[in-house]
C-alpha cells in the first residue's frame, strides 16, 4: 500500500500519514509506503497518485489544494 502526501518529509501531514500507516499496518498486515512529493504546490502529487492503478492501494493525503487547484482549472482531472 502507498500513501502519497503532498507534503514534506517531518511535517504534520506526514505525521499523519505515518500513523495511518501504523494502524493500516497493526489491522490489515500491509506494508504501507509513505512517498512525500511536495512540489508544485500538491500538483505533483496528485499527477502521481492518478498514474496509480484503482485498486484501492494508494491514498492520496492531502488539503484543501487539490479542490482550489481543480476549481481554478490547473487540475484537469475527474475527482469523483
Amino acid at each position: 500500500m502507498r500513501i502519497i502526501v503532498a507534503f514534506g518529509a517531518g511535517g504534520g501531514s506526514d505525521q499523519l500519514a505515518r500513523q495511518m500507516a501504523r494502524a493500516i499496518k497493526a489491522t490489515s498486515g500491509l506494508d504501507v509506503t509513505i512517498v512525500n512529493r511536495p512540489a508544485d504546490g500538491g500538483m505533483e502529487a496528485i499527477r502521481i497518485f492518478m498514474r496509480q492503478p484503482s485498486n484501492g492501494y494508494n491514498i492520496l493525503l492531502m488539503t484543501e489544494g487539490a479542490a482550489a487547484n481543480y476549481a481554478s482549472g490547473q487540475l484537469a482531472y475527474n475527482l469523483k
